[in-house]
């Protein structure tokens, strides 16, 4: 038998350019340290961004250039707990038919943004049954156009990776969508550590093959703290933030990233020989999720 064709050699020379040129800018990666929570219902998630903000002693929420001031005992001020409520978000993710990029621990997702499309690679996972931070290596980068870009990827490692051993083309295999509300605190009035609590109360996922599901959540991440050499530091202040929500909120504890049911439900359809057709007929840039439901031709039997 000879020897099977990797990416690379389904790239031509012309789709090889024509890539490079889609790229306006690629930045450079940082580690994400993360943790999620899953609550049942998005009145939960609800009822945690009140709890939030009236812990003026638990969470103590920056307001640049300077921390909330420690006000004397008898002395009753009501301080406001700023948040941001995201604009409402519609990421892509990109799955190859045999599954090679999940083996590799790489993650590429794509949205739209000022005008231009931004991929998203995340690199590693972490997360085990003894601890649950995820760290990542995450690298952004902008491009002109939708559709999976190899190139675009600035880890050399992963695009090498890749290149070399995913033998089919990433297709946008499942979409999340989901709106955030953002509160960014110092914990315990620590200057040097700043945490994003991300809540996400409508988080809805499909796939190309139909499977939708929802996930009412939380991210906890480090946004300013301990360098990725003190590990040990960094994952215990996620799990003593982590426990202040666990403490009062029934939460679940999640150690896979938010497109890992997805990737799931069509690692098993695709096991079973469902929508491997559709998949093949599927194009690098396919919108699918834009065709009216009754004439979607990528939707398996």
């Amino acid at each position: 038998m000879g020897k099977h064709r990797a990416l690379r050699d389904l790239i031509s020379g012309h789709d090889e350019e024509y890539l490079k040129k889609q790229i306006v800018d690629i930045d450079k990666a940082y580690l994400e340290s993360e943790r999620v929570l899953r609550a049942d219902t998005p009145q939960t998630i609800n009822q945690i961004i009140e709890h939030v903000r009236a812990c003026k002693t638990e969470f103590v929420t920056p307001e640049h250039p300077c921390l909330s001031p420690v006000l004397p005992p008898d002395f009753a001020f009501d301080f406001a707990v700023p948040i941001e409520v995201t604009a409402p978000r519609e990421k892509i993710y990109f799955l190859d038919r045999e599954g090679k990029l999940r083996e590799l621990h790489v993650e590429v997702r794509q949205e739209q943004k000022e005008g231009l499309i931004m991929q998203t690679t995340k690199v590693g996972n972490g997360a085990n049954f003894h601890d649950s931070t995820m760290d990542r290596m995450e690298q952004k980068s902008k491009l002109k156009g939708f559709g999976f870009n190899v190139y675009a990827i600035g880890d050399k490692n992963a695009r090498h990776q890749i290149l070399h051993e995913v033998i089919s083309m990433p297709k946008p295999a499942l979409r999340l969508v989901s709106q955030r509300t953002r509160i960014l605190y110092h914990p315990k009035g620590n200057p040097n550590v700043r945490i994003e609590l991300a809540f996400e109360p409508n988080h809805f996922g499909e796939t190309f093959t139909g499977h939708q599901w929802r996930v009412p959540k939380i991210d906890i991440e480090i946004k300013v703290g301990p360098p990725k050499k003190e590990k040990a530091l960094r994952h215990a202040i996620l799990a003593r933030e982590e426990e202040r929500l666990m403490s009062n909120f029934p939460l679940t504890r999640v150690m896979e990233s938010s497109a890992t049911p997805g990737f799931e439900a069509i690692a098993e359809s695709l096991s079973r020989g469902q929508g491997v057709d559709a998949f093949d007929r599927m194009g690098t840039a396919e919108q699918w999720w834009l065709q009216d439901r009754r004439d979607r031709s990528l939707m398996y039997a």
